[in-house]
């Protein structure tokens, strides 16, 4: 009886054992289900930020696209107001141009020019013979532009008896054909030496059977003797 009394304790003992081992393997368990539980939450959430991280450098990229679109914007508006003041000042030389126009309309010649270019000689004296007085190179910059010529200056015309000579203009080594030549006439029937104030005077607008273009030509003064 003794010992079934001890094996009975034992087999007690045996068994509280097993029930608390199986208890603490339940515990166990349940705490590896908390820790997979919180790791699937850290992934999550890992997941969560890389989303956002992704997020961010996607608007990082459309914030640099937008920039550069509002470069580009920029760039075009500089070029618009650069043309704009283009035209302006296409539109004050055209104003320009009518002033000029309504100035010599009196006249029947119309004609305009976008600027000046002054160029001085001293005092010609000519005897009977011809040849370039002056000469000045200029550069026409628009198509739509006549030119206007003037050359003033205290001439002479001396010769031993009387003389006639003719002050014209050459542009480019021609006479001006429209709307006329531009030319005058200087006489002197004696011998005397006075100095006479002279201007010759117009406009042009073509050579020949050609419009004076742009670019680059030469004016020159000439005199030549045409008679007594």
């Amino acid at each position: 009886r003794e010992l079934q009394k001890q094996f009975e304790i034992f087999k007690r003992t045996t068994q509280e054992r097993e029930k608390v081992t199986e208890q603490r393997l339940r515990d166990t368990e349940w705490k590896m289900n908390v820790s997979e539980e919180k790791l699937k939450v850290t992934e999550s959430r890992q997941n969560v930020a890389e989303e956002k991280l992704k997020a961010a450098e996607g608007k990082l990229k459309a914030g640099e696209e937008k920039q550069k679109v509002a470069k580009e914007r920029l760039k075009i508006t500089e070029e618009k107001l650069k043309a704009g003041e283009e035209k302006q000042k296409v539109a004050e030389e055209r104003l320009k141009i009518a002033e000029g126009k309504l100035k010599f309309r009196g006249s029947g010649c119309s004609t305009t020019s976008l600027g000046y270019r002054y160029q001085s000689h001293h005092s010609v004296r000519t005897r009977l013979g011809s040849g370039v007085i002056a000469t000045m190179n200029f550069i026409k910059k628009y198509n739509f532009t006549i030119l206007r010529l003037r050359y003033s200056n205290a001439v002479r015309v001396t010769s031993g008896s009387a003389v006639t000579d003719r002050w014209y203009f050459l542009i480019d080594y021609h006479e001006c054909s429209q709307p006329s030549k531009i030319e005058t006439i200087l006489y002197n029937d004696d011998r005397a030496e006075n100095s006479i104030p002279s201007v010759l005077l117009g406009v042009c607008e073509q050579t020949g059977n050609r419009p004076i273009s742009t670019g680059n030509h030469i004016v020159t003064v000439n005199v030549r003797h045409i008679g007594g």
